[in-house]
């Protein structure tokens, strides 16, 4: 969970305290590096841009640039640049944190049902070797869902992100 505050929080800063509001634009595991005490830095800031654009509107972009699989679906498919890109590939990074792999074809199945927390467990990555709740696993898989929404008005903002993991950091410590 220190892990993911830590992204999350890297990725709040760029679009809520820089001016003009920035993006990273190639968020994936290898550009999240952990230092000695496991606290996560983001790395990478190469791809970084501005999401500024006339009147309040989000810019497009023809020149898409950075990782399929991280990369949001208006911003693949139509160069939309907006906050939301962060929070989509944060989405697919705690997909990665809490299983090892990519889980989007399954997550239906394991939210909502009866038996879905024993069914979490079939997914949940073995080297985690059982450090965690399910019912903080299945809260990882709920936030990662509002992550990942295609439509990105429907997306989570990361500083509500950010809010969020750092309440359920405090209570589980």
């Amino acid at each position: 969970m220190q892990i993911a505050l830590d992204v999350a929080t890297g990725l709040d800063y760029l679009p809520s305290f820089t001016s003009p509001p920035h993006i990273h634009k190639d968020i994936k595991s290898s550009n999240i590096l952990l230092d000695s005490d496991f606290r996560a830095k983001v790395a990478n800031l190469s791809l970084a841009r501005s999401v500024e654009g006339a009147d309040n509107q989000f810019p497009i972009t023809r020149h898409i640039v950075g990782t399929r699989g991280y990369m949001a679906p208006e911003y693949l498919e139509n160069g939309l640049m907006s906050t939301k890109l962060g929070v989509y590939a944060f989405g697919v990074l705690m997909q990665e944190i809490l299983t090892g792999k990519d889980i989007d074809a399954i997550l239906s199945g394991i939210v909502g049902e009866e038996c879905g927390l024993e069914r979490l467990k079939e997914f949940m990555d073995p080297s985690l070797q059982g450090n965690h709740t399910l019912e903080l696993a299945m809260f990882v898989i709920e936030m990662t869902r509002k992550c990942i929404k295609k439509d990105p008005a429907s997306r989570s903002a990361i500083h509500d992100i950010v809010s969020s993991l750092s309440i359920t950091l405090s209570s589980c410590q």
